[in-house]
């Protein structure tokens, strides 16, 4: 399977764990949606080809890493993840151009966005947990930023300007 190119898996409730993703290095398309039970994604890490990831409604997986590998990777989209509390590694997603971080009840804490220079789009909802938003400064291509639901919020890091954005909803 390593010319596949597109793996789209939805409503698979009673898996647990992927294992193998490494061995699919051509890989640039991956939707994981509906998995009620999984608790683990083994070998994100090994697939540098990917350029878009869709992970929702996996409500068990508490935590996805490491990203730092998936250099190519433009589109990250994490929605209705109520169990997710840590994301290693979006510093290193030096490609992505959307990034968005919707039902995610647990997640406390994202970390750094400053070096991700192509970022144009940020969309976080409904991160109930998530009291400081993270540093966006240096992002001269990032023209949305939506943050919508976010009661625990009390810091948005005002190193960051608003000249350049062409869409802001609170």
């Amino acid at each position: 399977m390593g010319k596949l190119h597109t793996l789209s898996i939805e409503d698979v409730p009673s898996l647990q764990q992927i294992e193998g993703l490494a061995s699919l290095n051509s890989l640039q398309v991956l939707e994981l949606i509906g998995f009620t039970s999984l608790e683990r994604v083994n070998g994100l890490a090994g697939l540098e080809e990917l350029k878009t990831a869709i992970i929702q409604g996996c409500i068990k997986l508490d935590r996805l890493m490491p990203l730092s590998n998936l250099g190519k990777l433009r589109k990250l989209s994490i929605k209705d993840m109520p169990s997710l509390q840590e994301m290693e590694g979006l510093a290193g997603l030096k490609s992505l151009r959307k990034l968005m971080l919707i039902g995610c009840t647990s997640l406390e804490r994202v970390e750094n966005l400053s070096g991700l220079e192509k970022l144009k789009t940020v969309k976080i909802q409904g991160c109930k947990k998530l009291e400081r938003m993270p540093s966006l400064s240096n992002l001269g291509k990032l023209r949305t930023l939506w943050i919508k639901d976010m009661p625990s919020l009390h810091e948005i890091d005002d190193a960051f300007g608003l000249a350049n954005f062409t869409s802001l909803e609170e």
